[in-house]
């Protein structure tokens, strides 16, 4: 059964385990691997074989041969940073790597604008990783940033005209500084603009062509509790991880979207500043982000660690339309005495079951925590739902639950075959059924 466009979407705070998802579908049918927002603020880990990989900027269907990859639109790109991952893959992207040609360009002085600013972004703001991914979408706002297509040498003195408005530009950032401590960052961006050109086009018409034949699989950045509209503002990233950013950041329409996979970690995680209701500081906390372990794929920060929060859960998959949920990390919670999940707020002595906007006000909310025991069974080498322990299958029957969507995939350990389908949700995704084989070999 031939699948059809997927988008994968992060329902936390991001670093759910997309990429492990992502890697494990392009195996399949998929022949295109699109990311459509964020910059290399994000970061997806994903492990094959003895090796570990680390992506930023490249979707993780790059590590599967004669896959595509699209960096889309609605992304903000570092031309340094990508030739940098590029470089460090030692793989071959050529003719299978496509840049669009209205991509925002991170330029240099981005990340120094975001140090500078620090007292918004930094440790006493929302948290940033300090890539400079914030002031490229405020200029991208702006109408003042600079696009991939300004790197088109077809167009006439097109590198030369896009050299000299970046050396402008940065004489008005860089004025008060000696020019020895600025030129060689300038002259290693435009070294590494200059090698990216080769993969740019016009990304929109080539999706827009493939997308009718059912083949494309959507990757998002973060998650839906860091989306700039729908997340906990201002303890967000700039952009739409959301569903709706595919059609924005890649120029598709919606109806080009037919199916979404959410994925969640059996328990919470977040990196940097901003409310976490179910967030615990004590040992379960501890031994969460030690058996988890739980830092950060970019910038390496420990992630403040909780139980599954319901609640966040139901909101994200209302607002993504999400069709089945993967759940992933479950082996981690072994061990544990009992299992918590949080299926409801209070609030000065109401109960709520939504998360409120404000986020002042959702780091008032006292959660209200549904629990299942825990078990002490190895789970890293169970391959079929129905032996993993009876605690587990219940924790897993409640995430579902309280998150109005069914859990299909479940992963029990970081390689390629330690996911396991969930046999009573054969009515969504069908096309899985026989997938796992294949995306294994």
């Amino acid at each position: 059964m031939i699948p059809e466009n997927t988008a994968v979407i992060g329902l936390r705070y991001g670093d759910e385990g997309k990429g492990k998802i992502v890697d494990i579908l392009s195996g399949y049918h998929f022949d295109y691997v699109v990311r459509y927002q964020g910059g290399h603020n994000a970061g997806h880990t994903v492990q094959v074989g003895e090796r570990t990989y680390k992506l930023h900027l490249l979707p993780s269907g790059i590590l599967r041969p004669h896959k595509k990859c699209v960096l889309g639109n609605g992304m903000v790109i570092d031309p340094k940073a990508l030739v940098a991952e590029i470089d460090d893959l030692g793989i071959d992207v050529y003719r299978r790597l496509y840049i669009s040609d209205c991509a925002t360009m991170i330029m240099p002085w981005h990340s120094a604008k975001e140090n500078r600013d620090s007292g918004h972004y930094g440790p006493g703001g929302v948290g940033s990783t300090g890539r400079g991914i914030g002031p490229a979408y405020e200029d991208k706002a702006g109408r003042r940033a600079f696009k991939m297509w300004e790197l088109d040498v077809m167009r006439e003195n097109g590198f030369d005209k896009f050299c000299l408005r970046v050396w402008q530009e940065a004489e008005k950032f860089y004025r008060p500084l000696p020019a020895r401590k600025w030129h060689l960052e300038i002259e290693n961006f435009l070294a590494a603009a200059r090698k990216i050109i080769p993969y740019i086009c016009d990304t929109r018409r080539l999706l827009n062509e493939k997308y009718s034949q059912g083949k494309i699989l959507f990757e998002g950045a973060q998650g839906h509790m860091l989306d700039i509209d729908h997340g906990t503002y201002p303890f967000v990233t700039s952009s739409n991880p959301t569903v709706g950013g595919i059609c924005t950041g890649t120029g598709l329409p919606p109806k080009a979207i037919k199916n979404v996979l959410g994925v969640v970690k059996a328990y919470d995680t977040r990196v940097g500043n901003g409310p976490f209701p179910t967030e615990d500081t004590g040992p379960a906390g501890q031994y969460l982000l030690k058996v988890g372990r739980e830092q950060g794929t970019t910038t390496g920060r420990d992630r403040r660690c909780g139980w599954f929060d319901g609640v966040q859960a139901h909101e994200a998959v209302m607002i993504n339309g999400v069709d089945a949920l993967a759940v992933m990390k479950l082996d981690v919670l072994t061990g544990l005495p009992e299992v918590k999940i949080c299926i409801g707020y209070e609030r000065n002595g109401h109960s709520l079951h939504h998360p409120p906007a404000d986020p002042d006000e959702l780091a008032r909310c006292k959660p209200v925590y549904d629990s299942v025991p825990g078990w002490t069974e190895n789970i890293t080498e169970v391959r079929r739902y129905d032996d993993l322990p009876g605690s587990a299958q219940k924790l897993l029957w409640w995430l579902g639950n309280r998150s109005h969507a069914p859990v299909k995939l479940v992963s029990v350990g970081p390689e390629r075959s330690q996911v396991i389908l969930n046999p009573n949700a054969k009515h969504v995704f069908p096309w899985m059924e026989d997938m796992l084989q294949m995306a294994e070999s």
